[in-house]
């Protein structure tokens, strides 16, 4: 953004830097970060040669000892939609050297429906983003609706759509807000946009994998949900999936006891404090 439309470091707020590969590239690039002193944020089972693993994350996060951060993504967002990642790919615009950027109307794609998750960290700033994007580029708007039909996403884009264009006046051809509109958004997608909205990763984690999968009938969710949780708890065998559906409530519930004892406890201490 500030490279195509700010072109001015002082109005955006630039906080690590994101690179977009190839999937069949990313042991190399991990390993080659790794010498150069960036060590990766992951779980210590967290395999980049194996793709259940890669399915299940869009990206790596670096930090180096000099405290810069960056993320490596493999996909374009967090919904890991594969059409969507190679359409990216092949239309971006050479910058300089190997580097390139997403075109203007990919990366609206991608700020609409990274504004539109509910975030501990505000993201407000993707509606300057986008009002600043639609302002000074040129939009592709056939290829935008496409690309949202394809990744299972026109729910969100529609409502930042409609938003950026009834708050702010955004030029969005009409025909293209009712497009994303009318466009048939299946219950999976309804569901995973309601649970991202209350941060219930864990549940829209599992809509996209069956959006992705094209598990779209009651019965095929129900049949692969096994391969869901062998691929999220990341185990060997499909025969560790009962003891995992038994201990992740389990653990689930000593975690909420234990919060529930010591705010019990802090409170019963402050309490004591006070009394004295």
């Amino acid at each position: 953004m500030i490279l195509h439309s700010y072109k001015d470091f002082g109005v955006r707020v630039l906080g690590d830097v994101d690179i977009l590969i190839e999937r069949s590239h990313i042991p190399a690039v991990v390993a080659f970060l790794q010498a150069d002193g960036w060590r990766p944020k992951m779980p210590p089972s967290f395999d980049v040669n194996n793709q259940s693993h890669l399915n299940r994350w869009h990206a790596l996060n670096f930090i180096h000892a000099n405290g810069l951060s960056l993320d490596l993504h493999w996909s374009f967002i967090q919904e890991n939609a594969l059409p969507l990642d190679q359409a990216v790919l092949a239309d971006a615009h050479p910058l300089f050297s190997n580097l390139y950027l997403p075109n203007p109307t990919d990366l609206l794609l991608q700020i609409c429906i990274h504004g539109m998750k509910r975030s501990q960290i505000s993201l407000i700033r993707w509606i300057a983003d986008a009002a600043t994007l639609i302002k000074h580029s040129e939009i592709d708007w056939e290829r935008l609706v496409e690309l949202a039909k394809q990744a299972h996403v026109c729910m969100p884009l529609s409502l930042a759509m409609n938003y950026l264009a009834e708050q702010f006046d955004a030029p969005i051809p009409l025909i293209s807000l009712e497009q994303l509109k009318t466009a048939s958004a299946t219950h999976l997608e309804r569901i995973e946009y309601w649970c991202h909205a209350r941060e219930y990763h864990n549940l829209a984690a599992w809509c996209r994998f069956c959006l992705n999968k094209g598990y779209l009938t009651p019965w095929q969710q129900i049949m692969h949900t096994p391969n869901y949780l062998q691929s999220t708890a990341r185990l060997k065998s499909g025969w560790q999936v009962p003891l995992f559906v038994l201990y992740w409530p389990l653990k689930r519930l000593i975690k909420w006891w234990v919060k529930l004892l010591a705010n019990c406890l802090q409170r019963k201490d402050s309490r004591g404090k006070f009394s004295h």
